[in-house]
């Protein structure tokens, strides 16, 4: 399963605009308010029909207010803002291996949601054709599914009291892992639940097999860890600790001990249960292909405000880990983070705008300072200093040494670190050896 392109018509801010996709990470970026959420929406929208082949209940699809373009009508200086239709999803991408082309539509506000074929078969045809092959819901040669998921940027992972005779006791389905789809972090008891029953399980594995908890590999845990460990440095894994009733992260060689899960930051539990979410969800699905369940998994993953209370340097784990942990999916997330845009090729970049989506010259190994100065075209530092150290050398151009040596003494005792303070005064150095 793969997204290519989209293009939206009429759909919320957007009049007419194609993106295209790459394979394993894209990136999109861009000022408040210039539609990174709106195309992760409308990507997840463009996914109606998937999930009523499955069975699986479905979120609204453009039936919230403001869905359709409101368009600036000006008659005879009598302003009104018109709805305009119809609403157009048009994507390209792969469905079970095969390439195919749809368009999801609504003619007007009372009209129903549509789904047409451009090129092949319909999607959601396609896809129910794979679910009946792959025995979802009974019996049958289980072939790989793809996962299709949307996490929001209002995702909360909060700790929850879990019951161990509930977990131990939860029967799991392969259409669990589709369950929530289109707001994926809602499902944190889950998570948290799905983590307990497979420590119990590893409890009892230890036990009947007379070997150490640790020593127990290659089940779903031993799994879910292994993509953790990809993606946060030092990290073990999930374990849940019998005695203190709590669900631990683990660090490796004993580094940091062991921490609650319920103490971490917002920060850490947001990346460590977006990634064991995501490999849960594909063990569920897929159970079939053990081992490699995690590398052959196929699907699309949309993250909203994928840098959210991460600290810079997790910003530049998630986003080399996810593609190493996951190399099968294809992710798209949302992001203002310079640090995630210098960890990406230009092609992998979306950058947003008034006039379309364009990828940057260049991103990839560049500082955070010239992500902000030639990517996302920020200023590197505030106004005000930038304007301080302007006439810092305007007045060292024009030889006036005193003023300059004022406003250098003035502006260091604000910000003492600056380099271009340095050069000001090599600069006076030298003009004065010189004669000017």
């Amino acid at each position: 399963m793969r997204i290519d392109s989209i293009r939206f018509v009429n759909y919320r801010r957007f009049e007419d605009l194609t993106l295209n996709f790459q394979p394993g990470m894209n990136v999109i970026a861009g000022i408040n308010g210039s539609g990174k959420t709106t195309v992760l929406q409308g990507l997840c929208d463009s996914f109606f029909g998937y999930y009523g082949a499955a069975e699986i209940p479905t979120f609204p699809v453009m039936q919230d207010e403001g869905i359709a373009r409101l368009s600036f009508v000006d008659e005879a200086g009598r302003i009104r803002f018109e709805p305009q239709y119809p609403i157009q999803l048009f994507a390209d991408g792969c469905v079970a291996e095969k390439k195919l082309k749809w368009e999801v539509a609504k003619d007007s506000v009372i009209s129903k949601l549509v789904m047409e074929e451009r090129e092949g078969v319909l999607p959601g045809k396609r896809f129910g054709a794979r679910l009946e092959l792959a025995g979802l819901g009974g019996v049958g040669p289980k072939l790989s599914l793809p996962l299709l998921l949307f996490y929001r940027a209002n995702r909360h992972w909060n700790s929850v009291q879990t019951l161990e005779v509930q977990a131990a006791t939860q029967m799991n389905s392969r259409k669990d892992a589709y369950v929530n789809y289109g707001d994926a972090s809602v499902d944190s008891e889950a998570m948290q639940m799905w983590a307990v029953a497979r420590s119990i399980e590893r409890y009892q594995t230890a036990s009947e097999s007379g070997v150490g908890f640790d020593e127990v590999h290659g089940d779903e845990l031993d799994l879910v860890n292994s993509a953790l460990a990809k993606v946060i440095d030092n990290a073990k894994g999930l374990r849940y600790d019998l005695r203190q009733k709590r669900l631990l992260l683990e660090w490796k060689n004993g580094a940091k001990g062991a921490s609650v899960f319920g103490n971490l930051s917002d920060g850490q539990k947001s990346i460590i249960c977006l990634v064991a979410d995501i490999a849960r969800r594909m063990c569920l699905l897929n159970p079939q292909l053990g081992p490699e369940v995690l590398i052959k998994t196929p699907g699309v993953v949309l993250i909203d405000e994928l840098d959210m209370h991460l600290h810079p340097v997790w910003q530049r784990a998630i986003t080399r880990g996810l593609p190493a942990a996951f190399p099968a999916m294809q992710f798209i997330a949302a992001s203002h983070s310079p640090q995630v845009i210098g960890e990406l090729q230009p092609e992998q970049i979306i950058l947003l705008s008034d006039v379309g989506g364009d990828h940057p010259q260049a991103s990839y190994g560049l500082d955070s300072s010239r992500v902000l100065a030639e990517v996302m075209g920020a200023p590197m530092r505030t106004e005000e200093v930038e304007r301080q150290l302007g006439e810092v050398f305007v007045a060292v151009e024009h030889n006036d040494f005193a003023a300059a040596r004022k406003m250098i003494v003035k502006l260091s005792e604000r910000a003492p670190d600056l380099p271009e303070l340095g050069r000001a005064e090599a600069l006076m150095r030298r003009k004065e050896v010189v004669g000017r």
